[in-house]
This record gives C-alpha cells, sequence and structure tokens, in this order.
C-alpha cells in the first residue's frame, strides 16, 4: 500500500499541534474544558487515521459523540484527500459514516463531496447513506447534483434512501427526463418511496412502461409487482393486470419474465388467466419457467389447473418443461391437488412417467407433498426394473410413514397377488424402515 496523501492531525488542528501536557489532560483545573475537548478530537482523529480497523470503529463512534466541533477537521480529510488515490479508502468511508450523525450544513455539504468525489463505490454508497440520515436536509444539494448529468446517478442513489415527501418530485422529473439509466435508478428510487400515497405513483409507473428503453420498462413492471397489494387496492388487480400482461409480448425477454414475477405476486384470476395463456403459446424455455413459478407462486387452485392443463395438452408433444413442473408441484402448499395431478401422470402415457428420471422426480415430489392417496402408486414403484427408481420410491414412502405407509407396504407383502419383483422391492424397502416404524 502506498504511503497516505491525507493531511496529518497537526495541520487540521495547527492550535493543538505541541505535545499535550499533562496538565492539558490530567488536572481539570488547570485546563479549559474546551481544551479538553479539543485534545480528545485530536486523540480520536490521530487514531482514525493511523489505527486499524476496529481502533477505526471506536474512533468514529468517539467523534460522532463531540458534536458539530468534530465535523471542521473531517472536511479537512476530505479536502486533503486525492481523488485519484485509493491508498485509504476505508478512512474516506468512516469520515462519511460520522459525517452521517451530524445535522450540520457543513457536514451535509462535505457528504456530496464525497458523494461525488470518492475513489470507491463503497465510500460513495456509505456517503448515500449518510445522507440519508440527513433527510430532508441533504435536499437542496443533491438538488442541484441532479442537475448535472455527471452527478445524477449518484445523488439518485442517495434519493433511494430518503424517506421524505420532499423526495418526490425529485425522482418523478428524473424518471420522465433524465437518461435511460437516470430514468432506471429514479424509476427503482420511486419503488422504495413509501411516505406518499400509490395513487402520486401509478401514472408514473404505467407511462414507464412504454418507455424506449427494455430496462425502464422492466423496472416500472419490477416496481408494479413490488407494490403490487397497494395498487390492487387502488385501482383494482384486474387493472394492474390490463397494464403489465400486455407485456407478456415485450420484445425484451427480461422484460417478459419481470411480468411474470409480477403477475405471481398479483394474483387473483385476472393474473392466473394471463399467466395461463402465455404458458400455452410457444416461448422460450426460460420464459416458460418463470410463467410456471409465477402460477405456483399464486398458491391457487385456479393456478395448478393452468398447469394440469398444460401437461395434458403437451402429453403427445413433450415440451422440455414437464421435470420443473414436477419439481414445483412438490413444493406447493395445495398438496392435496399437487399430488392428484402427479398421481394423474404417473398413471399416464405421458413421456416424462415412462422414464428413469421422470418416474424418480414423481416419486420424490409425491414424497414431499405427503398425501395418503400416493402410497399405493409409491409401491407399485417399488417393482420397477430399474434400481434407481425403487429408491426414490422407498425414500418417498419412508416420508410417508405417517400417513400409514409402512402398514399398507406390510400388507402388499402378505398379499398373494403380488409379484414376485414387487415382493422383493417391499422387502427391501421395508429393511431399510427405522427400528421406530414397526
Amino acid at each position: 500500500m502506498s504511503k497516505s496523501r491525507f493531511v496529518t492531525v497537526p495541520e487540521l488542528m495547527p492550535e493543538l499541534a505541541p505535545e499535550l501536557t499533562p496538565e492539558l489532560t490530567v488536572s481539570a483545573s488547570n485546563a479549559t474544558p474546551q481544551l479538553n475537548l479539543a485534545a480528545e478530537i485530536k486523540a480520536a482523529l490521530v487514531e482514525l487515521q493511523t489505527g486499524d480497523f476496529h481502533q477505526r470503529w471506536d474512533a468514529a463512534k468517539r467523534l460522532s459523540e463531540f458534536g458539530n466541533q468534530a465535523v471542521a477537521p473531517l472536511l479537512q480529510l476530505i479536502d486533503q484527500a486525492d481523488p485519484d488515490c485509493d491508498d485509504d479508502w476505508e478512512l474516506l468511508w468512516f469520515v462519511a459514516r460520522i459525517l452521517g450523525s451530524f445535522q450540520d450544513p457543513s457536514a451535509v455539504a462535505g457528504l456530496v463531496k464525497l458523494l461525488e468525489s470518492a475513489p470507491d463505490s463503497e465510500v460513495a454508497t456509505m456517503a448515500a447513506m449518510a445522507l440519508a440520515n440527513a433527510g430532508a436536509a441533504a435536499l437542496p444539494a443533491l438538488a442541484q447534483l441532479l442537475q448535472r448529468p455527471s452527478s445524477q446517478l449518484t445523488a439518485l442513489q442517495a434519493l433511494a434512501q430518503i424517506q421524505h415527501p420532499a423526495v418526490l418530485p425529485l425522482l418523478q422529473e428524473a424518471a420522465a427526463s433524465g437518461s435511460a439509466a437516470v430514468r432506471v435508478a429514479a424509476v427503482a428510487a420511486l419503488a422504495q418511496l413509501q411516505v406518499t400515497g400509490s395513487a402520486d405513483l401509478w401514472p408514473l409507473f404505467v407511462a414507464s412502461l412504454s418507455d424506449s428503453a427494455a430496462a425502464v420498462r422492466r423496472a416500472a413492471v419490477m416496481a408494479l409487482g413490488a407494490r403490487a397489494l397497494q395498487f390492487s387496492a387502488q385501482v383494482s388487480a384486474a387493472a394492474l393486470v390490463e397494464e403489465i400482461a400486455p407485456l407478456l409480448k415485450d420484445p425484451d425477454l427480461a422484460v417478459r419474465q419481470q411480468v411474470a414475477l409480477a403477475l405471481g405476486r398479483v394474483g387473483g384470476d385476472a393474473a392466473i388467466a394471463a399467466l395461463g395463456q402465455a404458458l400455452s403459446e410457444p416461448s422460450s424455455h426460460n420464459l416458460q419457467v418463470e410463467l410456471l413459478h409465477a402460477l405456483a407462486w399464486t398458491e391457487q387452485p385456479a393456478a395448478l389447473a393452468q398447469i394440469r392443463q398444460y401437461l395434458q395438452s403437451h402429453q403427445d408433444q413433450p415440451t422440455g418443461l414437464e421435470p420443473e413442473i414436477v419439481a414445483v408441484l412438490g413444493r406447493v402448499t395445495l398438496s392435496a391437488i399437487a399430488s392428484q395431478i402427479l398421481l394423474e401422470l404417473l398413471a399416464s402415457a405421458h413421456p416424462i412417467a415412462q422414464t428413469v428420471a421422470g418416474k424418480q422426480q414423481i416419486a420424490l415430489s409425491l414424497g414431499q407433498l405427503q398425501q395418503a392417496a400416493a402410497i399405493d402408486p409409491l409401491i407399485e414403484l417399488l417393482a420397477d426394473p430399474t434400481v434407481s427408481v425403487r429408491l426414490h420410491a422407498a425414500a418417498a414412502l419412508k416420508q410417508l410413514a405417517a400417513q400409514g405407509a409402512f402398514g399398507q407396504m406390510q400388507q402388499r407383502l402378505g398379499d398373494p397377488g403380488s409379484s414376485a419383483a414387487l415382493r422383493l422391492g417391499l422387502l427391501s424397502a421395508l429393511e431399510a424402515q427405522p427400528l421406530s416404524l414397526a
């Protein structure tokens, strides 16, 4: 690491450059409170500049407690820093953190300067967070930064952290007139703003859905999805779906995927219908996966009906989505319906139910759903000619112990009608059962 370029403490506080005498630090009767405070600030600054991380942490805590008298020397640290030298970004990080504890206007100005010129992204992030602590006091300075293209993104980074009504017009202007990158940042910041009603934000987000930049459209969809509950209450879930569902045909895949996620958050009949319709149409595998996950996310019987319909309509021409469907069905809370779909699939002539990997995944998902109706079909899989299928079936049956799987397995073992292959599979599975089930 190169030598630090920061100013020394004697330069910061020349009036305290001479070594402290015992009278200044020990005898309260011979030292004024002002000199004692200045000496303590000087000592903390030395530790801040030269200490390790833990020492700097302690020094930062002390400096924060000294009040506004510590602001000036901290600002000088920023002034003396070389923007092209990043040999001690940690020091500036601590300076930003300390300044964030003051409401002094000069501290805000220092943080704004640091936000513009910080040699490290972590320092800029800390400066933005510190400005958020200043709240409305930081808005005039940040408004000025928004007027300069070179500093708009850093200003938005800070504004995104401030929860104050006065932030709204600043973000609205940036979202409507900035560059594509600025519009994305402004929309993202607006999505986090909780101090204003959704009525103020709905028109702006809707307008951003037709933005020429795909990144802005995606940010708007993400914002609408994140605040789906609020907007559903304000304009109805159907109206929300009406605005975002058309973007399932957006030319940009990332936008289409974000729409699927947002519709899953909205839920309800309109959203499920839109997702089901999109799932039935030819599209990329990645989008189909997102549509499937969004349907499952709703945890609604109508959504599982859409998934069942998809499996039935592609029984003769599988699309490759089927393994993901089987896995997703094993994780939903509507376990009875999901289990029934999987059992129908297992009993059908669907290609996935004829493959080793398909039967393994179906058995795994049925075990996770823990429905008693799956016990007999899983027992039948114990006669499968493939060892791995029998092992998956046995593991699934073990998960169904509470539903009576062990007793049904013993009953089938004693049934004269059971095939030799099934009896061998049952014996192997029963031997693997823990003694507590006996």
